[in-house]
């Protein structure tokens, strides 16, 4: 039987090695209004790229042509030995300009992505803490967001969210479809259940 891998990764003499497709530990915050749940799409804004969604650096022109339509809850990637709690109160005081909210302990989900677009064949990990927040929005949307606003849950579909679609749906925000149910530790950008266009991000102020 092959030997059990822990996750304590350093150098190869002590420690074990990481997952060869790499690891992203992430933050995001569920914020609802009801049926409604507060997402947006992100502008082509550096901050983006300099301080929340790191990986962006790496895209492609079509790669980033994809972020920009997609629907996303907001997020950011922890800094190097961050607490979760932090990243949440940088996204909502940077990203949302909401400096005043209250928050539950974080929901973790954890994917293992058994091969990766990037690196076909090899592993990737993911591992997310979800907070459900509660909190009001700036008078004015910042500038790093292209829309920000409420969806009905009830309008979301797969193809909303590329491949975020799987958190969605362990988040209870998004049903999942049996045209990708079996690919959830796979690669799936492309794959979705056919649906209307993209919904609208209604604007509302509280």
């Amino acid at each position: 039987m092959a030997a059990r891998k822990y996750a304590r990764y350093g150098p190869p003499d002590r420690y074990e090695a990481p997952p060869a497709a790499g690891m992203c530990l992430t933050a995001v915050a569920v914020i609802r209004r009801g049926r409604k749940v507060l997402l947006g799409r992100v502008a082509d804004h550096p901050r983006w790229r300099d301080e929340w969604m790191t990986t962006f650096q790496a895209y492609s022109r079509e790669e980033m042509r994809e972020a920009h339509a997609e629907l996303r809850l907001p997020g950011a990637y922890l800094r190097e030995g961050e607490h979760p709690d932090r990243a949440l109160q940088r996204i909502l005081r940077d990203q949302l300009r909401a400096p005043r909210y209250t928050a539950t302990k974080p929901e973790v989900l954890s994917w293992y992505s058994l091969s990766t677009e990037w690196y076909p064949g090899k592993r990737h990990w993911d591992l997310l803490f979800a907070y459900r927040v509660k909190t009001s929005l700036p008078a004015k949307t910042p500038p790093w967001w292209t829309d920000l606003g409420w969806v009905d849950v009830a309008d979301l579909h797969a193809r909303d969210f590329g491949w975020n679609r799987e958190l969605m749906v362990e988040l209870g925000l998004l049903r999942s479809s049996p045209a990708w149910a079996s690919l959830r530790y796979l690669p799936s950008r492309g794959i979705s259940p056919s649906a209307p266009g993209p919904p609208s991000v209604a604007r509302e102020r509280r």
